[in-house]
C-alpha cells in the first residue's frame, strides 16, 4: 500500500475499544486516525524507533456491571435431602459468554442444623442442554450443636475460555459456613472444588441458560434448613 488509507467512522469507534492485553504494562498512546494505529511514545524502548512505532497489546478497558440481584429471600430448603436451589434461577442469554467473559456470584444467608450428623453441598450448574455442573463444594459437615440461623456466605467466579456448543467454563470459589464443624479438615471448605480445579466442557454458550444456584443436605431431621437471602450476579467486564 502506497499511502495510507483514511479510516472510516465506524472502523474508527472500533479501534478505540482496546483489546484485551496479554500481561504487558500500559504506555501512554494515542490514535493515528489516518493509518489507524495506536502510537505508543511514554518508553521507546517498548515504541521502537522513531518514524516506527512498535504495535503492542494494551489492556482490557472494560466495565463491571451488576446483572441480577434477588429483592426478597429464596423460598426455604426445609428438612429436606433433595438437592435444592437456593434462589430463583438468572437466564444468561444466548451467545453472552465469549472467550474471557467473566461472572461473579456472591450469595448468602442463614442455615439451621440438629444434632444428627448431616453435611451440606453447595452446586451451581449451567441448564442449558447438556445441563452442566460448573461448581460443586465437597460435603461440608455440620456442626454437631444444634445452630439455628448461623451465617453462611459464597462467592464463585466463572471464566468462560472457550464458547460455541462444546464451549469450557473454569469455574473456582470461596465457602464460608459458620454453623460448619472448625476441624482442619473441614476448613478446606474455604476454597471450592476442595481439590483438582479443572476446566468444565462441553458447556453451550448457543442458547439461553439458567445459572442456577443449589444446596443439598444428607439429613431431613428436623430442623434442618437453609434460607438465601441475598444473591448478587455481576459481569465483571
Amino acid at each position: 500500500m502506497t499511502a495510507p488509507e483514511r479510516m472510516t467512522d465506524a472502523q474508527r469507534e472500533a479501534r478505540r475499544r482496546w483489546p484485551l492485553g496479554q500481561g504487558m504494562l500500559l504506555d501512554a498512546a494515542h490514535l493515528n486516525e489516518d493509518t489507524g494505529q495506536w502510537m505508543h511514545f511514554a518508553n521507546p524502548a517498548l515504541t521502537g524507533t522513531p518514524g516506527r512505532p512498535r504495535r503492542r497489546p494494551r489492556g482490557a478497558q472494560t466495565w463491571q456491571e451488576m446483572l441480577n440481584a434477588i429483592l426478597a429471600d429464596g423460598v426455604q430448603i426445609s428438612n429436606t435431602t433433595t438437592e435444592t436451589i437456593v434462589c430463583p434461577d438468572f437466564s444468561i442469554p444466548a451467545y453472552y459468554m465469549a472467550p474471557g467473559r467473566v461472572l461473579r456470584i456472591t450469595a448468602g444467608g442463614k442455615c439451621s442444623n440438629t444434632t444428627t450428623a448431616t453435611t451440606l453441598t453447595y452446586r451451581l450448574r449451567w441448564t442449558a442442554a447438556p445441563a452442566a455442573l460448573l461448581l460443586a463444594s465437597d460435603a461440608l459437615l455440620l456442626d454437631s450443636v444444634a445452630r439455628t440461623d448461623f451465617s453462611w456466605y459464597l462467592s464463585i467466579v466463572v471464566v468462560c475460555r472457550t464458547e460455541g456448543s462444546t464451549g469450557s467454563f473454569m469455574t473456582m470459589g470461596q465457602l464460608q459456613q459458620n454453623n460448619g464443624i472448625q476441624s482442619a479438615a473441614n476448613l478446606q471448605q474455604a476454597v471450592m472444588p476442595k481439590n483438582s480445579p479443572a476446566a468444565v466442557t462441553s458447556v453451550n454458550t448457543t442458547v439461553a441458560s439458567l445459572l442456577s444456584l443449589s444446596a443439598q443436605f444428607s439429613s431431613a431431621a428436623s430442623p434442618t434448613n437453609l434460607t438465601c437471602v441475598q444473591r448478587i450476579i455481576e459481569a465483571l467486564n
